[in-house]
């Protein structure tokens, strides 16, 4: 009987190891007339590691603005050396520079200071737009900022507007992102809250 038993008892072991998982070891001991499966000590398998790839979501970041300023070296140097040729032909005619404010009816006489070759603006068809710093002749200096717009005809370059956008500073219009003339309202005029006035005491009543 107890050899059947035995028997029985290793065939129901072996058994159980083919159907468990590797890295679990059955063994049949003889306690209290039970067996137990017992897991081996062995090293245990490796676990998989498992990578969760951030969910696509629309919408992510800002959509990038068109660029605003030129950067082509040779398209800014064109332009450069097309508004010092306008600025040198009046020059050479008129022996000043002259520039008309139509803002204050008067006719600014001036001398180049500097071309502002870093901000240089793209308008779209071959137009170019920047500025210059000049400053008056004769009488109180006087520091003003003027906008040139050229256009680009074959290889050459011609300046096709000039416009007083500064005045000691103080901006007269600004340029929005699509590089339209928009108001400026950097230095608008601060109006003062008016004044309270002080209350009238009533008169006391006379005794």
């Amino acid at each position: 009987m107890r050899t059947r038993f035995f028997s029985s008892l290793w065939l129901a072991a072996a058994v159980l190891a083919l159907v468990l998982p590797p890295g679990v070891r059955v063994e049949a001991k003889y306690l209290k007339g039970r067996s137990a499966p017992v897991k081996s000590k062995g090293k245990k398998a490796p676990r998989r590691r498992v990578v969760e790839w951030p969910a696509e979501t629309e919408g992510q970041g800002e959509p990038k603005k068109p660029q605003r300023w030129e950067q082509d070296r040779k398209k800014i140097k064109a332009f450069v050396r097309a508004v010092k040729g306008h600025v040198s032909m009046q020059v050479a005619d008129r022996g000043r520079f002259y520039v008309r404010d139509a803002k204050l009816e008067k006719t600014w006489e001036l001398k180049l200071v500097r071309i502002h070759d870093d901000r240089v603006m793209r308008l779209g068809g071959g137009t170019l737009l920047g500025c210059a710093d000049f400053k008056t002749v004769g009488g109180k200096k006087i520091f003003l900022d003027i906008d040139f717009r050229a256009r680009r005809e074959g290889e050459d370059w011609f300046v096709d507007e000039v416009v007083v956008h500064k005045v000691g500073g103080v901006p007269r219009f600004d340029y929005s992102d699509a590089n339209k003339r928009v108001k400026s309202r950097k230095h608008e005029p601060v109006r003062a809250a008016p004044e309270k006035r002080p209350r009238r005491s009533s008169p006391r009543p006379r005794k």
